[in-house]
């Protein structure tokens, strides 16, 4: 879990990682959510999916 805050930058990451035991993927966005850049957003999410 992300405790990280809201970030003023825009940044997108997608990790996927693939086993024999099954496959674990995360999403982190993080961005400004109005254009003057005052109101921040952050979404984090996560899903495993066993063989």
């Amino acid at each position: 879990m992300s405790t990280s805050p809201p970030k003023e930058a825009a940044r997108y990451q997608i990790m996927a990682r693939m086993e024999t035991e099954g496959s674990y993927d995360t999403i982190d966005l993080t961005g400004p959510l109005t254009a003057d850049g005052t109101l921040l957003y952050r979404a984090v999410g996560n899903y495993t999916r066993y063989a």
